[in-house]
């Protein structure tokens, strides 16, 4: 598997590069959302999947600081990040799963989702949460960035020519 994919038995960790197109991310984006959509057809059990952001390891500050990490994780959003990863890694990931990470920093949707929005507000990795986020972001954001994913994925394989 490559390095942009870490597994880890039920743990699909993607890591994302600020050197990366829009198209790329969007690339995998689809990639993982297809295979997600077979283990449906196939009545199995995907991965979890979480995202890290790479090239940020030498600088002490958390991610949500550093404005090019901000960048890349808006890109991300962009991209259709939101519909593919675990809701929360801080509200809901199991407890097996998070020795893996050791101390690696992942998001799941609702953390990717308060970075790219300015509203991840904190320095432990402890969220604070505002239950009118947290309520938007299951009512709203979600169901609507799933259409619209569905939608770019459907324009894509029209213009490409892609089954």
């Amino acid at each position: 598997m490559s390095k942009q994919f870490l597994l880890s038995g039920s743990l699909l960790i993607m890591r994302i590069s600020p050197i990366e197109s829009d198209e790329v991310l969007f690339q995998r984006v689809r990639e993982v959302s297809d295979a997600m959509d077979e283990l449906d057809a196939a009545c199995k059990k995907y991965p979890i999947v979480v995202l890290t952001v790479d090239g940020f390891d030498k600088d002490p500050r958390e991610l949500w600081h550093i404005p090019r990490a901000v960048q890349t994780i808006k890109r991300a959003c962009k991209a259709g990040f939101l519909s593919i990863l675990h809701p929360s890694v801080l509200m809901g990931l199991p407890s097996g799963l998070v020795p893996v990470l050791g101390g690696m920093k992942a998001f799941g949707a609702f953390e990717l989702w308060l970075v790219a929005s300015g509203k991840f507000e904190t320095d432990d990795y402890r969220l604070e949460i505002n239950r009118d986020d947290a309520l938007r972001f299951l009512k709203k954001e979600i169901p609507s960035e799933n259409v619209r994913l569905r939608e770019r994925i459907a324009k894509w394989r029209s213009e490409s020519g892609a089954s």
